[in-house]
């Protein structure tokens, strides 16, 4: 599985990316994402679907209070 990008498009410390890239860095599926919200304490769940086309979304994740995930899903 090759690295996928992560960009930050808000203000977020270099602790709070480092936190985020560590746990996305391994999702390379959406099924990988929803499996890691499930096994999170509590549950997780998308926040938000956003559909950009017929065959492109964004799903919204939030990851700490204040700090949301956005995943590319084609």
């Amino acid at each position: 599985m090759s690295q996928r990008p992560i960009t930050s498009a808000c203000a977020v410390d270099a602790a709070q990316l480092a936190r985020v890239t560590a746990v996305v860095s391994g999702h390379g599926t959406l099924g990988h994402v929803l499996a890691t919200a499930a096994a999170a304490s509590p549950p997780a769940k998308p926040v938000a679907l956003v559909r950009q086309d017929e065959y492109t979304h964004d799903v919204v994740m939030a990851f700490e209070p204040g700090l949301f995930v956005v995943y590319d899903v084609t």
